[in-house]
């Protein structure tokens, strides 16, 4: 932070410099702009420790405040973990065919479908779009 402030510090230098016409006003504007760039882009940059805990503390609030949501309806068919309108359609889409008889049965089926699905497997666009919104969910709670 100290290092971008100074980088800010030299192009307000530089462009003082190239209103009173110093030899060094583009000197100092250049390095003073690379120096903002280029240390605002380090604080940018993600790294693996601080996006995978980012990530898992919404992950979690996400699942709080869905826990919280779902209380108020106790014939919720699948576990607040898992609530997203992408599982409830591939469920009904389950039992629509036949493979199950319950909202359980249709779960595990989910499960097992999106256990099956990896890179190898060919997909439409549709399905791809809504296996990508709903397995990191159940990776993330290891289809539990």
């Amino acid at each position: 932070m100290a290092i971008t402030m100074l980088g800010f510090v030299a192009v307000a230098a530089g462009i003082y410099s190239f209103i009173v016409h110093n030899d060094f006003a583009v000197y100092f504007l250049l390095f003073g702009i690379a120096a903002v760039f280029t240390f605002a882009g380090f604080s940018v940059l993600p790294t693996a420790r601080n996006n995978r805990k980012a990530i898992m503390s919404q992950d979690e609030q996400a699942r709080k405040q869905m826990e919280d949501y779902v209380k108020g309806y106790p014939d919720f068919p699948v576990p607040a973990r898992y609530a997203h309108p992408m599982v409830l359609k591939r469920m009904q889409r389950v039992i629509e065919q036949g493979r199950a008889e319950e909202k359980g049965q249709a779960l595990e089926i989910v499960k097992e479908d999106l256990k099956a699905l990896n890179s190898d497997v060919k997909v439409s666009q549709e399905e791809y779009d809504e296996v990508v919104a709903i397995k990191p969910m159940f990776l993330n709670a290891m289809y539990q």
